[in-house]
């Protein structure tokens, strides 16, 4: 059972993903890094459902999408 913060590494030590479970479901705010280290994705979450702001970065840090999950 998942709980608390999870923090993941890739086999190279870098940073892959941040994210916090109550009762084995995200909550809150969850991220995904690309291989050298910049911000992904940035989801929201309640329950283990999307909610709230979700976006999405391009490898050299630009937004590439921004949408509002309800």
């Amino acid at each position: 059972l998942k709980e608390g913060r999870w923090v993941s590494y890739d086999s190279l030590g870098m940073l892959r993903s941040e994210e916090i479970f109550v009762n084995d479901q995200w909550e809150g705010v969850r991220k995904t890094y690309y291989p050298n280290g910049q911000l992904e994705k940035e989801m929201n979450f309640s329950k283990g459902i999307k909610n709230g702001p979700d976006k999405g970065y391009y490898e050299d840090g630009q937004l590439m999408y921004s949408v509002n999950q309800m």
